[in-house]
């Protein structure tokens, strides 16, 4: 069993801390806080789910725990299913979506019966549907590991249109791509209505949250804190995706529910401050969120100044997306991963907006140090773009020089390009600008204007679309 040293205060009044539950181990429910999420359907009609992840015993835990009893496993699974019926009492959901299920299926069915019926995928997920409102299609019998996806597909009785509904729980995460990759995936299946909930493991923020609200519904186990000192995590993991009548990824309301009254909570406001100093540190790093919906999507070619795709950025080892703090305060994150000459593109980030950004960095799933976080308010997300522009334009510049000077009239001239061998992106822009300022009809001036045609700089501060900040 994890012990923390120094005994630390809770991140949330409805979550424990460690010493808290070492002390009375009755006290808790599970490391996640019930989420109600409400999806806009056709003609006015919506769907209500609430997704919880009950915590199965024997995984790890945002307590520390892995050795409850019998008796203590019993207790709680009774704690949780009054806590569920609370639930249902006061939100009348359609659907309900468990995971890390380890509640005895018979006992659970006769609590909810006749309202409720149930699918179990025998693998921890269980997907409850309100009979009256859902009838089932097609339970699919797809096993899937890494992220866990129980999928189902209903007929909604009052639209008579077919929804599928995905009940997830995927592996903890410290970089979102391949979560949104599989969310996005998921969506764009054939079908009218889909929604994909649960337990992303990764940040999640609903939609309307202010700054300086918590975004904490979960304790994350301390191993995977290997960034700060193995304490008790804090973060907003759970949340909901749907397609849209657009037929786009769409983030819908989403509500935390207090699992003692079985109520929706207000957003509890957050104050880093109040805490011990490791505690701040996880509270105030900046952590990526999934930014699946087109309601947290950035406009690459509003922030650049001109054309492109996140793909070719990936050729570059660079990721772009949004990174919050626990209370909320978002920022633009800029993922540059140790590849190529990248080093002296973080380089030179750091010598023009020092003091102005956050570093941290980035792990892979072997907690192996493979890049930095840049992560920059988002008024001044476009100097990080200029500097990345910067790095482009002289990649290119070598190419279109190279190419020039192949051709026939060219091909005896003085390689200038060699005077830009081992320099510094500043120093090989400087000395661009002066040889072309002494040659205006070199073949460098002629390369230069050709990059910058399609490469400019941005001049004026960027604009992000849809930028819920």
């Amino acid at each position: 069993m994890f012990v923390q040293k120094t005994p630390l205060k809770a991140y949330h009044s409805l979550l424990p801390s460690v010493s808290d539950v070492q002390q009375n181990r009755s006290q808790f429910l599970s490391d996640h806080l019930p989420i109600l999420a409400t999806i806009p359907l056709e003609n006015d009609a919506q769907l209500k789910i609430i997704s919880w992840n009950v915590l199965n015993p024997y995984l790890p835990s945002g307590f520390g725990i892995r050795n409850e009893t019998k008796e203590e496993q019993s207790a709680r699974e009774e704690r949780s299913v009054t806590a569920l019926l609370n639930m249902i009492h006061h939100n009348n959901p359609d659907v309900i979506v468990l995971q890390e299920t380890y509640f005895d299926e018979k006992k659970l069915r006769e609590k909810i019966y006749p309202d409720y019926e149930i699918l179990n995928d025998q693998q921890g997920q269980f997907i409850l549907y309100k009979k009256e409102i859902l009838e089932p299609s097609k339970e699919i019998e797809e096993k899937s590991e890494d992220p866990i996806i129980q999928k189902a597909i209903f007929k909604h009785k009052q639209s008579q249109k077919q929804i599928m509904i995905g009940n997830a729980h995927f592996p903890h995460a410290e970089n979102p791509e391949e979560a949104e990759k599989t969310i996005s995936d998921f969506i764009k299946s054939d079908l009218e209505n889909i929604v994909i909930v649960g337990d992303f493991n990764n940040r999640f923020v609903p939609l309307d949250t202010k700054d300086g609200t918590s975004l904490i519904n979960s304790v994350v186990p301390p191993i995977f804190r290997y960034d700060n000192d193995n304490i008790q995590g804090a973060d907003w993991t759970d949340g909901c995706f749907y397609k849209g009548i657009d037929k786009q990824c769409h983030q819908p309301a989403t509500q935390q529910l207090n699992p003692e009254t079985g109520k929706t909570c207000e957003p509890q406001p957050l104050s880093i401050d109040t805490f011990d100093q490791k505690q701040k540190v996880e509270l105030s790093i900046q952590r990526p969120f999934l930014c699946c919906g087109s309601e947290h999507s950035i406009d690459l070619n509003s922030l650049f100044g001109y054309a492109l795709e996140h793909a070719q950025l990936e050729q570059l080892g660079i990721n772009i997306g949004r990174s919050s703090d626990a209370s909320n305060h978002q920022m633009i994150r800029f993922d540059i991963l140790f590849k190529d000459n990248n080093q002296d593109l973080l380089e030179h980030i750091k010598n023009k907006l020092n003091g102005q950004i956050m570093i941290s960095e980035i792990y892979d799933d072997t907690h192996e140090s493979i890049g930095l976080r840049i992560s920059v308010d988002p008024e001044n997300a476009h100097f990080v773009s200029n500097c990345i522009t910067q790095k482009i334009q002289i990649d290119e510049y070598k190419k279109q020089y190279s190419k020039i000077r192949e051709s026939k009239f060219f091909q005896f001239h003085h390689n200038f390009t060699k005077n830009l061998e081992g320099k510094k992106i500043e120093e090989s822009y400087d000395l661009i600008k002066e040889h072309n300022e002494k040659s205006p009809d070199s073949i460098s001036a002629k390369a230069w204007s050709a990059v910058k045609e399609v490469f400019p700089i941005k001049e004026t501060p960027s604009g992000f679309s849809n930028n819920p900040r």
